[in-house]
This record gives C-alpha cells, structure tokens and sequence, in this order.
C-alpha cells in the first residue's frame, strides 16, 4: 500500500492482487479544502500509528494571501491517525508550509516560506 497526501486529503493506493498495479482508492482523511489552486498538501511523515502533513492556504493570482480564506484550518500541520482517520491539528498560522521533516533527535520540524 503507497499513501499519498493530496490537497484533500490522504489516500491509500492498495494493491490487491500484487500485480503491482493500484485496485483500490481509499480515502483515509479529509481536511478542509477550498478549491483554490494554491491549497497544496506538503509533505507526509509516519510515525507510530499517525501520519504528518502541512497545508497551505488560498492565494490570489500574483501571489498575495487570499482575505478572507475559503474554508477554515488551511495554513496548519496534521496529525492523522491511520486507523481511524482522525485529524488533529498541531500547528497553525502557517503560509505555505513546503517542508516537513526530522530533526537528528526525531522531532518534526514544518518550515514555511
């Protein structure tokens, strides 16, 4: 099974019959998305059962933030369990958070441009 972070949400590509070929979409979690081009997800860490991803938030044409946003929660890193699909939030106030990733301690670190 490959996971796959989308603007959306998380996927699951499942392979049933090893053919090396997807058979199954399954949509894991969704969070909050507004339609607008720039809404990207970065990003997807696992650790123990959940998985890490940022989102961005709506901008205008030329690059200035969109005021106000199409829906709630975008600019923030998600923690999604794997089982349930639940989604917390533990970041936000964040632009464009293109990066996430370890520290040499295993923290996760999300960077924002």
């Amino acid at each position: 099974t490959v996971y796959v972070s989308e603007k959306d949400g998380l996927t699951a590509l499942v392979d049933k019959d090893g053919d090396e070929v997807t058979d199954e979409y399954r949509k894991i979690a969704t969070w909050p998305f507004g339609g607008n081009y720039h809404e990207f997800a970065f990003g997807l860490l696992y650790e123990k059962g959940h998985f890490y991803v940022s989102t961005g938030i709506a901008m205008v044409p030329g690059g200035a933030t969109q005021d106000p946003q199409n829906v709630p929660n975008r600019g923030s890193t998600l923690k999604i369990n794997k089982k349930t699909g639940k989604v917390s939030y533990v970041a936000g106030g964040l632009r464009t958070p293109n990066g996430l990733g370890r520290g040499p301690d295993g923290s996760i670190f999300a960077t924002d441009n």
